[in-house]
């Protein structure tokens, strides 16, 4: 086997926030298979862009709401994999009204690497395949496997929840004399965090699982959440196999590159997982989102 490659120093991206936010009136949180993008190339209407994967009938999107107009408690909106399917070419906004788009990315350091990093709410804990931790490259003939697609205009993004403990993962190379890049620990949430001003109101608009016109507002006091969850269930219960290799049908990798599957470490390498496959992720993978850091226009 070719020997480790350690974790890669990850510089500065997108737009950092030095500071960890404040507690929001609004706190988004994602879980789940997603594609997190920054479009910086639309500098009138820069946003992060959250793609719902859509290629997996066990994966189920909910959307769960504490708060704002939409609620008295809790409203929870589930959609099938074909619902899913049928809003993929859909945009959901979530923006301050009558604000300037502004989202940036909680990033502590000029430089972050994941053996050496205490800092838990870095945003860069989060997978990025086109960063250091992988290829550091732009990823190729990216498939429409990412919608509806959820753009957030405000906020400060962070890692709400990394693993721990002995959960440490490394890429490793779907090759009999495989490559492995070591990562070690990995963000499982995602979240961010929107202050609203006296005034100021939040927007949400989406579609519901019938294809429903809906719009939540949220104004400021309201401690209100929005989850974003996109996960793999199988008769009425968590699948207990990883799913994270999902992402890797995607793209092509760049310049002739192999694909890599994400393995718990000190899991054997020709072991499979449970219910598993060749090249499927370690069954204590978690089920979170990819990053495409140099995908300035975002995924199709």
């Amino acid at each position: 086997m070719s020997s480790a490659i350690l974790p890669q120093d990850k510089p500065l991206q997108w737009k950092p926030a030095r500071e960890l936010p404040p507690d929001g009136d609004v706190t988004i949180k994602l879980e789940g298979l997603f594609s997190i993008c920054y479009l910086k190339d639309d500098p009138n209407h820069p946003a992060c862009q959250l793609g719902v994967f859509n290629q997996d009938a066990k994966h189920f999107l909910e959307i769960t709401i504490n708060g704002g107009t939409c609620t008295n408690g809790v409203t929870s909106y589930r959609y099938t994999h074909a619902q899913v399917k049928q809003l993929a070419d859909e945009i959901f906004t979530i923006s301050i009204l009558n604000s300037d788009a502004d989202v940036a990315f909680y990033q502590r350091d000029d430089t972050f690497n994941r053996a050496t990093s205490n800092v838990d709410e870095d945003f860069r804990w989060l997978i990025d395949v086109e960063s250091p931790d992988l290829y550091n490259q732009e990823t190729g003939s990216k498939q429409r496997h990412y919608g509806p697609k959820i753009l957030v205009k405000n906020g400060i993004f962070f890692t709400s929840r990394k693993t721990k403990d002995d959960d440490q993962f490394d890429f490793v190379e779907r090759s009999l004399n495989p490559q492995v890049f070591q990562l070690g620990f990995v963000a499982r949430e995602t979240a961010a965090r929107i202050v609203l001003n006296n005034g100021q109101v939040l927007r949400f608009e989406f579609k519901d699982p019938d294809g429903a016109a809906k719009i939540c507002t949220f104004e400021s006091g309201d401690s209100a959440t929005i989850l974003f969850q996109n996960l793999c269930w199988e008769q009425g219960q968590r699948c207990k196999t990883g799913d994270f290799h999902l992402h890797f049908t995607s793209f092509a990798a760049p310049n002739g590159k192999l694909k890599f599957d994400l393995r718990r470490r000190g899991q054997h390498l020709n072991q499979e997982p449970e219910k598993g496959f060749p090249g499927a992720s370690s069954d204590r993978a978690p089920c979170h989102a990819m990053g495409y850091g140099m995908s300035g226009g975002g995924t199709p």
